[in-house]
């Protein structure tokens, strides 16, 4: 049965998720690059969480695309960032709405935000903020993989619903791993064990073996394909 005809309930609101699916959120989220000149970024908070792979692609795409907020947003935004690795997720709250009106859809903010949401479970305002990026950036895979992770939990979502948001982003990011990965993922919960083993292979193929099969012997979501991937 084709993908698009299942229905399926998403995964445990709670679930928490240490593979490539954004695994966000959003990651592995991004130590190596914490931002040009000492600035605040999806790097410098998301890498505490996610995967260095991750961390390399989110880095490179921050690195070549993001204009550096001014003071003093970018102080509020070092603050909230400070604050969510504290786990004190309502003075983040404050520091992110202290930031000027014009600049509350800048990458960097959008990004912080989503996180703030993902930590808090509020799945319908990360799926908000994940549109908000789309629709400003739509050339950042980022905010694809942001928008499937908080529609496979929102109420509103769903299995289905994350997986047919995320496939047009495959054609878009051909060589984005965390993309095919999370399809892989999508397709295992949803017993397509065929379809989960080809993203996964095509995840192999631009990730890299032994990076891919170290996280998904980690992943839940990948766990009834464990016996063949570490075989591989």
């Amino acid at each position: 049965m084709p993908i698009n005809e299942l229905h399926v309930h998403h995964d445990a609101v709670g679930k928490t998720c240490l593979s490539l699916e954004g695994k966000a959120n959003f990651a592995a989220r991004f130590n190596r690059l914490s931002g040009r000149g000492g600035q605040s970024g999806p790097g410098k908070f998301f890498c505490r969480f996610f995967h260095p792979l991750l961390a390399r692609f989110f880095s490179a795409v921050y690195f070549f695309s993001v204009q550096p907020l001014p003071p003093p947003e970018i102080h509020f935004l070092n603050a909230a960032e400070g604050w969510l690795g504290l786990d004190v997720p309502h003075e983040a709250r404050v520091e992110l709405d202290a930031i000027a009106p014009e600049f509350q859809n800048h990458p960097d903010v959008l990004e912080m935000r989503w996180q703030l949401h993902t930590r808090l479970e509020n799945w319908e305002d990360a799926l908000h903020v994940a549109q908000l990026e789309l629709q400003h950036k739509p050339e950042d895979s980022a905010g694809w993989l942001h928008h499937a992770y908080a529609l496979r939990r929102a109420s509103r979502g769903g299995l289905v619903m994350a997986w047919g948001a995320l496939l047009p982003a495959a054609q878009k990011f051909p060589k984005e791993p965390v993309i095919a990965y999370n399809l892989a993922c999508y397709a295992c919960q949803l017993k397509q064990m065929e379809t989960a083993r080809e993203w996964l292979e095509r995840a192999v193929k631009v990730g890299g073996r032994e990076e891919i099969c170290k996280m998904a012997l980690a992943d839940d979501d990948l766990k009834p394909l464990w016996p063949e991937i570490s075989k591989l």
